[in-house]
C-alpha cells in the first residue's frame, strides 16, 4: 500500500469561497481524506504544503500543440491579423519551420506539466500536405510523461475546399484520434450543410467527439450554432458536441443570445473559449448561469499564428473552472471538462472535470499568491 499524507496545504474546494487549511490523505493513488487534521498512518510518505495551494489538476481545453515553435529559436510573427492572413501564414511556412516538430511538441507538454495541468485537448491540424503526421508527432512527444492528451483531428485549411481532407478526418478517427473537428462551416467551407453533413457524420459513424472552431460572427455564426444545436439534439450527441470560440454569442443581442443559449444547455452543446485577442468573449456568466458545460484554454501557444508563450493553464483556466467545477454527481454530459474514466473520489472535492465519467481529480499545488512561479510539485499518482 502507498501512503502519501500532505500536511497543511490551502485546499481549493468546489463552491467554496475561501481556501482553508487543511491536510489530504492518498492512498494507493486515490484520495481516501480531507480533513483540517489527518493522523499520518504508519509508513505514508508526509510532504509538507504548508502555505501553498492544493487544486485539483488543470485542464486545457484549447490548444495546438502540433503548431508549436516552443523550445526552437525566436521566430517573428508573420501573420497579418486576419483570419485568412493567419491560415495562409501558416500554411505556407510550417514546412520552411520543421512544422510539426516532435522535441517543440515535447517542450511545450513539459511546460505545462509544470504549471500543474494535468489534461490537455488538442486540435491536430490535418489536410493533404501533412497528412497524420501531427497526430503521430504528438503522440510520441506525449508518450511516457504524466499528462493526458487527447487529440482532435482538425481541419484548419477546410473541408470541402480542401480535397482529400475529409478522407484523412475518417483515417485520423480510425487510427484511434478520439475526436473529429470543423471550422466554419460557411466562412471557411462556404456551404454550412454539407460541412456539417461529413463532421457530424464522422462522429456519428466513428462514436467520437465533435469540436468545431466557430470564429464566424454576428448573425452568421448565430445561424451556424443554430444548425449545430439541432444536429447535435436530432442525432442524440448531447455531451459530445462542443463548439470553440463562438464569437457570434458575444455580438448577437440579448433575445438572441438568450435562445441559442437555452438551445446549447437543452442540446448539451460545450463552449470552449481561449485566447480572445480583441475578439468578442461569448457571455461566460450567462451560459453558466444556464447549466452550458464551459471549458477555455490558450489556443496557439508561441506559433505562426502568434508569439503568445505562456503555458501556464493556471492563470487563465481560474476564470471558468474552479467556479464551475461540478460534482461528482454531474452528468456525462459534462465530458469535455472531465478528467479521464476512473472510480469516484472518496472525499468531497471535485476536479473541473474533462472527459466522463466523475473520478477522482489529479490534484497540484503552488505556493499561494506566487504569479508566474512553476508548479512546486504536481501529483500524477492519482491516475495510476
Amino acid at each position: 500500500m502507498t501512503l502519501v499524507l500532505l500536511r497543511g496545504g490551502l485546499v481549493w474546494r468546489p463552491r467554496q469561497p475561501a481556501l482553508e487549511p487543511a491536510d489530504l490523505l492518498v492512498r494507493d493513488g486515490r484520495i481516501a481524506q480531507v480533513a483540517p487534521r489527518v493522523d499520518a498512518p504508519p509508513q505514508a510518505r508526509v510532504v509538507d504544503v504548508t502555505g501553498q495551494v492544493v487544486l485539483p489538476g488543470l485542464v486545457e481545453a484549447h490548444c495546438h500543440l502540433d503548431k508549436t515553435l516552443y523550445g526552437g529559436p525566436w521566430v517573428p510573427h508573420s501573420a497579418d491579423d486576419t483570419l485568412a492572413g493567419r491560415i495562409g501564414n501558416d500554411l505556407g511556412r510550417r514546412a520552411e519551420l520543421g512544422v510539426p516538430s516532435v522535441p517543440r511538441v515535447r517542450a511545450l507538454l513539459e511546460r505545462m506539466i509544470a504549471f500543474g495541468t494535468a489534461h490537455v485537448r488538442t486540435h491536430t491540424d490535418i489536410d493533404p500536405q501533412v497528412g497524420l503526421r501531427g497526430v503521430e508527432a504528438v503522440r510520441e512527444a506525449a508518450a511516457g510523461l504524466p499528462i493526458g492528451v487527447r487529440q482532435v483531428a482538425f481541419p484548419q485549411h477546410g473541408v470541402l475546399t480542401n480535397p482529400g481532407t475529409a478522407e484523412l478526418l475518417e483515417e485520423a478517427l480510425q487510427n484511434g484520434v478520439e475526436a473529429v473537428g470543423g471550422i466554419d462551416p460557411a466562412g471557411i467551407d462556404r456551404d454550412p450543410v454539407r460541412h456539417l453533413d461529413v463532421v457530424f457524420g464522422l462522429a456519428e459513424r466513428y462514436g467520437a467527439h465533435l469540436d468545431i472552431h466557430l470564429h464566424d460572427g454576428g448573425t452568421l455564426g448565430g445561424w451556424e450554432l443554430e444548425l449545430i444545436i439541432e444536429r447535435t439534439r436530432v442525432l442524440g450527441l448531447g455531451g459530445r458536441v462542443a463548439v470553440s470560440h463562438a464569437y457570434a454569442l458575444g455580438q448577437l443581442d440579448d433575445a438572441a443570445q438568450g435562445r441559442l443559449i437555452d438551445g446549447l444547455a437543452d442540446a448539451g452543446v460545450a463552449l470552449v473559449t481561449a485566447a480572445v485577442y480583441s475578439f468578442p468573449v461569448p457571455p461566460v456568466k450567462r451560459l453558466r448561469a444556464a447549466g452550458v458545460t464551459l471549458a477555455c484554454g490558450h489556443d496557439g501557444i508561441r506559433d505562426l499564428w502568434g508569439g503568445r508563450t505562456a503555458a501556464a493553464t493556471c492563470w487563465s483556466a481560474p476564470c471558468i473552472s474552479p467556479t464551475a467545477a461540478p460534482s461528482a454527481e454531474t452528468t456525462t454530459s459534462s465530458w469535455l471538462l472531465r478528467p479521464p474514466p476512473r472510480a469516484a473520489p472518496a472525499c468531497s472535492a471535485s476536479a473541473p472535470t474533462a472527459w466522463p465519467p466523475a473520478t477522482a481529480p489529479t490534484w497540484s499545488w503552488c505556493r499561494a499568491g506566487a504569479r508566474r512561479r512553476p508548479w512546486s510539485f504536481t501529483l500524477r499518482a492519482l491516475w495510476s
